[in-house]
């Protein structure tokens, strides 16, 4: 009986390796590799945002904390930003995650636009450290998901938000919208009262 047992135990413990081995034959060797550690992006300890938009019209917009505010850079002025858009985009950031590891290939970098002139975005926090360095490239199949490399990374991931809107949009976009000028008052119409006729010189 214990006999029967052991080799019972054998078979099975032959059975598990064996397809251990076969399902690490079938991976490519990419998918084995443990996924890089994902920074943190603390949205209450961000103080400094640059996104830059590469490609045939580039772009770059400078966010910052100023004064217990955002603000955006305008040449070489500062102008009150969207706060509920910044908001948005450091709630994007932090919740973002990365869900798999596409390749540590340089030569598919172009393909999947994360070469070192890509789209970027650069968080750092109060105390000037970067939080968060990332070269955005194009979205997923599924046109929700992108395309990521960390800076000075080989590994593209592939995170479940979309973000390159996030990189291209405007200087203008981000500004902290005017409301609307108050129309002027129009003018109260003319009492319309009875009109007597001039009299005549005489009567």
């Amino acid at each position: 009986m214990r006999r029967a047992l052991g080799w019972t135990a054998a078979v099975l413990v032959l059975l598990a390796v064996g397809a251990w081995g076969l399902m690490r034959w079938a991976q490519p060797p990419e998918a084995l590799q443990a996924m890089p550690a994902w920074p943190s992006v603390v949205p209450g300890q961000a103080a400094d945002i640059v996104l830059y938009a590469s490609g045939p019209q580039p772009g770059r917009v400078h966010l910052a904390r100023r004064g217990g505010t955002w603000q955006a850079q305008d040449g070489k002025d500062w102008k009150d930003a969207d706060g509920q858009a910044v908001s948005d985009m450091l709630g994007t950031l932090a919740g973002m995650r990365p869900d798999r590891l596409v390749t540590t290939n340089p030569g598919h970098y172009a393909d999947l636009h994360v070469t070192d002139g890509a789209d970027r975005i650069t968080v750092k926090g109060k105390d000037g450290a970067t939080m968060l360095d990332l070269l955005v490239g194009k979205p997923g199949p599924d046109l929700v998901s992108t395309y990521v490399r960390l800076v000075g990374r080989p590994a593209v991931m592939s995170v479940d938000r979309s973000l390159g809107w996030q990189v291209r949009r405007s200087l203008g976009d981000w500004l902290k919208k005017q409301p609307p000028a108050p129309k002027p008052a129009k003018p109260a119409p003319a009492a319309k009262g009875r009109k007597d006729k001039p009299k005549e010189a005489g009567k």
